[in-house]
């Protein structure tokens, strides 16, 4: 009897394994078997669905890094300015001074809004140090304009990433999620695929037999890995 998906595997724990049983399947002609053939283009079409959801929740996940790295670029010229007004050198006041003037126009508050907020801020501050009447202030600022190049590439970065992921959450808000399409790719392998290839190996042990052992040894490695990952958690709860 073909073993069942435990029913604490993670979604990715699903995904992972319907992936190799339906690759396993594919290795075997099944055409002939209609109710077998719509079933597995049924668990191949949410397994499809399932892992388009996960690739935009990774995406989203790799946002953090990136705009924490602009933080970290915009933060310096803040900083780098707040040292320039106490400079020695009048003119290096003076100059730091007219910059300081813009960024007080956005304050160091604005790290702290959201993605899109940020990001409009960012530009508009940007915008406002690459005017031509600020030139003359910028080239008294020791290396600023590095400083200025960097954010911008920064904030690059990080806008090819949020759309990327705005554009993801597009498609994916017209679907389930990926732990309900999980759900639903488990009861099939488990309610209807599993039953089904077990009794047919049995009458037709030739066509089924290979594909019905190597499914049991798909999700008893998948089983084995939930058991050895929740005794993990187990060990680091308090006593």
């Amino acid at each position: 009897m073909i073993a069942l998906i435990n029913y604490r595997s993670t979604v990715e724990e699903i995904n992972t394994t319907s992936t190799s049983i339906l690759n396993t399947l594919s290795s075997s002609d099944f055409s002939d078997d209609k109710y077998l053939t719509e079933t597995i283009k049924e668990i191949a079409s949410l397994n499809l669905k399932m892992t388009e959801t996960l690739k935009e929740e990774i995406v989203k996940s790799t946002l953090a890094p990136l705009d924490a790295q602009r933080d970290k670029s915009a933060r310096v010229i803040f900083l780098e300015i707040k040292s320039k007004l106490l400079w020695p050198n009048p003119e290096t006041v003076a100059a730091a001074q007219e910059v300081s003037n813009i960024l007080d126009n956005y304050g160091m508050e604005v790290l702290n809004m959201s993605y899109s907020a940020e990001s409009a801020n960012i530009n508009a501050l940007l915008n406002d140090l690459k005017k031509t009447s600020l030139a003359p202030s910028l080239a008294k600022l020791h290396e600023f304009d590095t400083l200025i190049s960097q954010l911008e590439k920064d904030q690059q970065i990080f806008e090819s990433a949020f759309q990327d992921y705005i554009s993801r959450k597009a498609e994916q808000s017209k679907m389930l999620s990926a732990g309900k399409i999980g759900e639903m790719v488990k009861s099939l392998i488990n309610k209807d695929l599993n039953k089904y290839i077990d009794v047919m190996a049995t009458v037709k042990p030739k066509l089924y037999r290979e594909s019905a052992e190597k499914i049991d040894t798909i999700i008893k490695d998948n089983n084995a890995k939930v058991k050895t990952r929740i005794n993990k958690l187990k060990e680091k709860e308090p006593i």
